[in-house]
């Protein structure tokens, strides 16, 4: 590129320059420098060129918003992230990085920002989320994984509310964990959750957001422990416990929340406090995610 009126040596450094990038610069320099006389002519283009490629980065706009490419780096001289801005809008690609400057996160904006497509990455460079932002709201199937790049749960969102079956799974094995239905940001339908051995752990039955219908519970062995019925939140009816053999060793009736005990027995209790019975506890939340 530059051909006429340099020296050999100085021609060759400044091709060199042009082509690195920012982070580079100060290298070549204080190098070269101290391998040969520099001529007044060389050190001024250097000092210029330097410039140059600084005005390139971490620009405002006449606004004071951020504009063009930008590289943040922390305390420590780490790269934070970095991408381009058109006049404060994040736009095309962003890169966010760990402490250890392996990735952390992969963006890509839409030509009007409000579609974002993430991907997330835990430290040791494994993929842990990726998804889709509407509107920075959650959108479509979003994906988790644990540090070993198995897949662990499945979600489905409209604009940022919960929607259709979301499923969990056992990582090492990918065996389903939990399934639970959505409509509308509330849960609607069955609410199941499996032993690792793939045996039902229980199975229970919600309406707009409400536990209403079926309830069971299960042995790790698949056999029934107890059952009974939700009405609009409170248990109604009669609730059976069994044992392992299938012997009924507990009757209560529910009515309006209140209940009267028609047969009790020690047994099927010992057993649950062995941590062979799972009672439904509260549901797998979504993973904190940072938005985008």
């Amino acid at each position: 590129m530059f051909k006429k009126n340099f020296p050999e040596d100085e021609r060759k450094l400044m091709n060199d320059i042009y082509s690195l990038t920012l982070g580079h610069v100060v290298y070549k320099i204080n190098q070269t420098m101290n391998k040969m006389r520099i001529s007044n002519y060389l050190l001024i283009f250097l000092l210029f060129f330097t410039q140059v490629l600084f005005a390139q980065v971490n620009e405002h706009d006449d606004n004071g918003k951020k504009h063009g490419k930008w590289k943040v780096k922390d305390n420590y001289g780490k790269l934070k992230y970095e991408g381009e801005f058109d006049h404060g809008e994040p736009v095309g690609k962003f890169v966010h990085y760990h402490d250890n400057q392996k990735v952390k996160t992969v963006a890509i904006y839409s030509d009007s920002s409000n579609i974002v497509r993430v991907k997330e990455y835990h430290k040791n460079g494994k993929i842990m989320a990726e998804g889709k932002y509407l509107n920075k709201e959650k959108d479509s199937t979003w994906l988790y994984y644990n540090n070993r790049g198995e897949l662990i749960k499945r979600e489905f969102f409209k604009e940022g509310i919960e929607d259709s079956t979301w499923v969990a799974y056992y990582g090492k094995t990918g065996g389903v964990l939990e399934k639970i239905t959505y409509r509308n940001g509330e849960e609607h339908g069955k609410w199941k959750q499996y032993f690792e051995n793939g045996n039902l752990k229980f199975e229970i039955s919600y309406e707009n957001g409400t536990m209403h219908g079926m309830y069971k519970i299960y042995y790790p062995s698949g056999e029934l422990y107890k059952k009974g019925n939700y009405k609009d939140g409170y248990k109604d009816s009669i609730w059976i416990t069994k044992n392992k053999e299938g012997d009924v060793v507990k009757k209560v009736m529910w009515r309006d929340g209140y209940d009267e005990v028609l047969m009790d027995s020690i047994e099927t209790e010992e057993e649950a406090e062995k941590g062979e019975i799972t009672e439904p506890k509260e549901r797998m939340k979504n993973l904190n995610q940072p938005r985008y």
